[in-house]
């Protein structure tokens, strides 16, 4: 026989389901609590935004406690300033480090069953206090930076023992927003200051390459004056000679009809040179890639120096063959690479000027998807000691006061830009500097 009478049973059965229900309840609130955690988590790794991060984990963290409103205090000297709310509000509060506030921070998280009681509260707005009875006060991260979470509600002594364990289980996850938020404020802060530093170095960098070309475009001076004035020269001499003959009454149709050719192909030949001087001068950086046939490159770059290189006796020689003269097309910056050919040029003729043979020749070939270019120059050749060197900035063989010694460092710049490579033909028993541009830019 059963040693339990009818009545034990039944309240036996009952303990048994009371102890049931309340283990359920427990595994609810640990689930509801696990799932919160996890959504916690997922917001700290899935928001970039400062203010959705924070918006999204109030949102989380209410549906733990069930809080009516709630807000974030960071330290601010001696006052708490507000970083995050679930309402305006709130806005305008200032919080001292009071007697609750100094318990909160050394760590205790303390349930306000009344808080029209508490100092701190009493100084608020009335905007901010209102429909706010109660108030559960959160240390959410300690000193240099303290922070506080501050959850609200319109019933009296709303929060108790279970709303200060699972706001003191979460207080981590919202550390842990915080920090991120110092961090992107930080990346920010260093990201200005980057973009500050490379706009400045991009300035400067300009302003470099524009000096270079400046200098280079000084070194060629005579030879483009003279360029310019054995036209004018020849202009002002035609016109002497009309001036005569008309004083003279001699008027030759044809002779006239000559002289105003001579003359138009010589204004023609100016103009071409004062192209020439005004494209140079420019900013080509930002200009866009263009197709060109080299020929005209050259022809352009060459409209500006050769003069200066007769004058001195050295022969200066283009070599295309003519089959490829109408083929041989670049896409590239006309502007830029017009500078790399000044600048190899003028150090060919710095090089070969003080020797008794004197010879530039410049050459371009099919190199399958690139143009290969090549300036060759009597010289010997670059001492193998030297050839890694020659490449980098302010780094000159030429005598002080004679060069930037950024010539074929800006060369190689702009190569590398266009997506081509410079370097030095060891082969060659004189100095040569080859070019290759690829004859289409692909786009990174």
């Amino acid at each position: 026989m059963s040693q339990f009478k009818p009545n034990e049973k039944s309240e036996q059965l009952r303990e048994a389901l009371l102890d049931l229900e309340r283990a359920n309840a427990k595994e609810r609130d640990l689930r509801l609590e696990t799932e919160t955690l996890l959504a916690g988590l997922n917001v700290l790794t899935n928001f970039d935004d400062r203010e959705k991060m924070f918006s999204k984990m109030l949102a989380v963290l209410r549906n733990l406690i069930n809080f009516e409103d709630a807000f974030i205090l960071t330290s601010n000297e001696k006052n708490l300033q507000l970083v995050a709310s679930t309402s305006d509000r709130f806005k305008n509060m200032t919080w001292r480090l009071d007697k609750a506030m100094t318990r909160i921070s050394i760590g205790k998280p303390l349930a306000f069953f009344d808080v029209s009681a508490i100092s701190e509260w009493q100084e608020q707005p009335a905007a901010a206090k209102q429909n706010v009875c109660s108030a559960l006060h959160v240390l959410l991260r300690d000193h240099p930076n303290s922070a506080i979470l501050i959850c609200t509600h319109s019933a009296k002594g709303f929060f108790v023992e279970k709303h200060l364990r699972l706001s003191t289980r979460f207080a981590p996850l919202a550390s842990q927003a915080l920090t991120n938020l110092d961090s992107m404020r930080e990346l920010e802060k260093i990201n200005n200051l980057l973009q500050v530093e490379i706009s400045e170095r991009q300035k400067a960098q300009a302003q470099v390459v524009n000096n270079s070309k400046m200098a280079a475009l000084g070194e060629m001076a005579g030879g483009v004056a003279h360029e310019i004035n054995t036209p004018l020269a020849i202009i002002q001499m035609r016109m002497e000679q009309l001036g005569r003959r008309a004083k003279d009454g001699d008027i030759d149709t044809d002779a006239i009809l000559k002289t105003v050719d001579i003359v138009d192909k010589t204004v023609s030949r100016i103009s071409k040179i004062i192209l020439g001087l005004r494209a140079f001068a420019a900013d080509g950086q930002r200009d866009p890639y263009q197709k060109i046939l080299i020929t005209n490159i050259f022809d352009d770059t060459l409209s500006l120096c050769r003069e200066k290189f007769t004058n001195h006796g050295i022969d200066l020689r283009v070599k295309i063959s003519e089959d490829l003269k109408a083929q041989l097309e670049v896409e590239c910056r006309s502007t830029e690479i017009s500078q790399v050919l000044v600048n190899l040029l003028n150090n060919s003729y710095d090089a070969v000027e003080k020797l008794s043979d004197k010879w530039i020749h410049i050459e371009a070939l099919d190199a399958g998807n690139f143009i290969e270019i090549s300036v060759t120059d009597s010289g010997s050749g670059i001492p193998t000691e030297l050839q890694e060197k020659i490449m980098q900035p302010f780094f000159s063989t030429k005598e002080i006061g004679k060069g930037t010694g950024l010539g074929l460092s800006i060369s190689k710049g702009i190569i590398d830009r266009h997506k081509g490579r410079i370097s030095i033909d060891n082969n060659c028993k004189n100095t040569k500097i080859v070019v290759f541009l690829p004859k289409q830019q692909i786009a990174s």
